[in-house]
């Protein structure tokens, strides 16, 4: 299905998936398993970089097997979550400084 007015399943099929258990799990496993090392007084560190890309990776492989097993293409899933499926309107969304790794 490549017709973005189809884009309203996508972005409905997203949000199903974002309140499921397949994928607040694996989410809440890896936060309650390496928030251990996380300190207060200690803003960033080599440990928390790396903690960091683990956590990008999970997201990604967890996004990424959710899009193969719907069947959805990357350029439906970006189209998705920018537009406004009632409106069709482009939706802007507040993206925060990346920093290199």
């Amino acid at each position: 299905m490549n017709d973005k007015d189809d884009s309203a399943w996508v972005f409905d099929s997203l949000i199903g998936f974002l309140q499921g258990p397949i994928w607040s799990a694996p989410l809440i496993t890896f936060i309650e398993e390496k928030s251990l090392i996380f300190e207060a007084d200690i803003e960033e560190n080599d440990e928390y970089q790396k903690v960091y890309q683990e956590y990008k990776n999970l997201v990604d492989l967890l996004l990424g097997c959710f899009m193969e097993d719907m069947g959805i293409t990357p350029e439906q899933f970006e189209y998705a979550c920018t537009v406004n499926k009632y409106t069709k309107m482009p939706i802007q969304f507040q993206q925060a400084s990346q920093r290199n790794s």
